[in-house]
């Protein structure tokens, strides 16, 4: 190897540890979530709805955005949590394909798997809810859960997509 190259594979390994690390880190805040109690869970979700609520009415465009969707601040509270449930799992779902572009596994197999990744994590979520009085599992929040995983790794193959595709176009 010339003096100042550096080694494809040792990148490879160093991106996919740390692909995996934040796809780990990601599943368990997921978990620790879900089992907080319910009020703890609801106290939680308040205090974030508040936060989303402020910057929504802080900046106009993201208000202005809203009024022209017809979103009003009732429905918006109403569906945050399963909002905030579908990002997660969105970000899950892309780091979980993300890990598998970093080994160079991204094909229709390995996005299988990533996708198998994503609906076992919310199956578990939902597992470890029925371990609360206070909590229960849906097989409603496991299809919103596995929607999420979905939206997230569409969004990295169309990524990766784009990014072989100005590889190809600008390597010539």
């Amino acid at each position: 190897m010339r003096a100042g190259s550096r080694n494809r594979a040792s990148g490879t390994v160093r991106w996919g540890v740390i692909l995996f690390f934040a796809l780990a880190v990601t599943a368990w805040a997921i978990w620790s979530f879900s089992l907080e109690s319910g009020a703890e869970s609801a106290r939680r979700s308040n205090a974030a709805y508040r936060l989303v609520e402020s910057a929504v009415n802080r900046f106009a465009i993201l208000r202005n955005a809203f009024d022209a969707a017809n979103i009003t601040d009732d429905m918006l509270h109403e569906n945050f949590r399963k909002i905030a449930h579908f990002v997660e799992y969105a970000v899950l779902g892309f780091l979980a394909q993300a890990f598998f572009a970093a080994l160079r596994r991204m094909n229709g197999h390995y996005a299988v798997h990533g996708l198998s990744i994503g609906l076992a994590a919310a199956v578990i979520d939902e597992l470890l809810q029925s371990t609360l009085r206070d909590r229960g599992p849906m097989v409603r929040d496991v299809a919103l859960d596995f929607a999420g995983v979905l939206f997230g790794s569409i969004i990295m193959w169309l990524l990766f997509g784009l990014w072989r595709l100005a590889r190809r176009v600008f390597a010539r």
